[in-house]
């Protein structure tokens, strides 16, 4: 999610106050058909409280991550996974 800042017309005035407006989102509902579990996977690792997590995500739900979120969230590792980090690890950890 992005966020933008506006200075309104009193800003000046009032300095320690920020009007912030998040950019409208759509909802896209899928069918849970719509996900095999048959298509290739992608290894997805993150750090959650100190410990790493992996989990498998099909290609898929990988791709909506990354269209989603900023590149620099995604790195790509040496075993062919992807680490998470930053906006991309909050949102999957919910």
């Amino acid at each position: 999610m992005s966020l933008i800042t506006f200075a309104v017309d009193t800003f000046y005035n009032t300095k320690n106050t920020a009007v912030f407006k998040a950019q409208d989102t759509q909802k896209v509902q899928r069918d849970a058909s719509e996900f095999s579990t048959r298509q290739a996977s992608a290894k997805v690792k993150f750090i959650n409280d100190g410990e790493e997590v992996s989990l498998n995500l099909n290609q898929e739900s990988l791709r909506i991550l990354k269209d989603n979120f900023n590149t620099s969230d995604f790195l790509s590792l040496k075993d062919r996974s992807t680490a998470l980090s930053g906006s991309a690890v909050a949102f999957v950890e919910g």
